[in-house]
């Protein structure tokens, strides 16, 4: 009886497996003819991802179907991005760009308006700028809209920074049933918590090394402390590698050659920078690489926003985090893809009076 008892409990174990594998992320992307792309979204795919419903279109973009040919009098908005901007933990209808269409139709010159999210998981400014390139401009978009996350040099970074502070996956992290379950506890991380770990001296000066603030290091450690997350979680990714400018001068090239083309076809262009989590915490103030984009697009003619003020106006205001869930300093939930659509909306709209004066 007991032998039954295990067979059928492995037998379980290995079909959830194998369920949980077929409806991975990774089932969402495959290899691309495109150059320069890292892979694309599998197109006309459905699919459920942590609890979220995702479909693609014919061509491969998260939404309904759509023709390729513009109809007469509509007015297309592409947007560019990774998983921020795909909308990645939050209904398709709730990402930033979705939300741009009910804001459009109060304009009644703009009544036939067509958003197209072309936001995937994992690109950078290389591959906006491919996707555009070779497949984005088929579509005459009237205005590109480009989300650029914190992440986007790191196509950049030295081999050797990241060899130093990689490590292999963990035994349990090569199942996406186990994966699956660490999910699910998330709402309990934090409870075996140390605050001790997130005074060591030597992850301090790391810390601080990169961000050259006292007052905002200050601000970081008690954001972590508040919200019981080990300090190491952003000395793997975030630090020092969002705030290695070398590598963000890199991105200048693929930047230029975006707004080139845009502006080629006669497209207006905007980017929104957007930040981790911890750039929301209040007496952080450190603000770069932000600071170094916003110059660097000045500096190329190219019209840019920085979405922390509003998102961290929004987040005093609620009272709670906007980011989707624990430690996840990535993705925010809907209210915040609100936010950020009614400021693209109100800049837009600001540049579309400037240039018809």
């Amino acid at each position: 009886m007991l032998t039954v008892t295990l067979v059928l409990i492995g037998a379980l174990v290995l079909a959830t497996e194998y369920y949980l594998r077929a409806n991975d992320a990774q089932r969402f992307v495959r290899a691309t003819a495109i150059p320069g792309l890292k892979y694309e979204l599998v197109p006309s795919y459905r699919g459920t991802y942590k609890g979220v419903e995702y479909r693609t279109n014919a061509f491969g973009f998260r939404g309904a179907d759509f023709p390729m040919r513009k109809p007469a009098g509509e007015y297309r908005i592409l947007f560019l991005g990774d998983s921020i901007v795909q909308g990645a933990l939050v209904e398709e209808q709730a990402a930033m760009g979705a939300q741009q269409v009910a804001l459009w139709h109060t304009q009644p010159e703009h009544a036939r308006i067509r958003v197209i999210n072309a936001g995937v998981s994992s690109y950078d400014a290389n591959d906006y700028l491919a996707l555009y390139q070779h497949k984005g401009v088929k579509f005459d978009p009237d205005f590109v809209v480009v989300g650029l996350f914190l992440n986007d040099n790191f196509r950049y970074i030295a081999k050797e920074k990241f060899d130093a502070v990689a490590r292999p996956p963990r035994w349990w992290e090569r199942s996406v049933l186990l994966r699956t379950i660490a999910d699910v506890a998330a709402p309990a991380y934090g409870r075996s918590f140390d605050p001790a770990a997130n005074s060591d001296p030597a992850l301090l000066a790391q810390i601080a090394s990169a961000i050259p603030d006292a007052p905002s290091v200050h601000a970081l450690v008690q954001f972590f402390n508040q919200r019981r997350y080990p300090l190491e979680l952003i000395t793997r990714e975030s630090l020092p590698f969002v705030f290695d400018l070398h590598a963000w001068e890199q991105v200048r090239t693929p930047l230029a050659e975006l707004a080139r083309l845009v502006h080629e076809h006669h497209a207006g262009l905007l980017f929104v920078v957007l930040p981790v989590e911890f750039q929301l915490a209040q007496g952080y103030v450190y603000s770069q690489p932000q600071q170094f984009i916003m110059t660097m697009c000045a500096a190329l003619g190219i019209d840019v926003i920085d979405a922390t003020p509003v998102l961290r106006k929004l987040q005093i205001e609620s009272g709670h985090s906007v980011y989707r869930q624990r430690g996840d300093m990535i993705h925010f939930d809907g209210t915040a893809h609100a936010v950020i659509a009614q400021t693209i909306f109100e800049h837009m709209q600001q540049i579309t009076t400037t240039s018809t004066r």
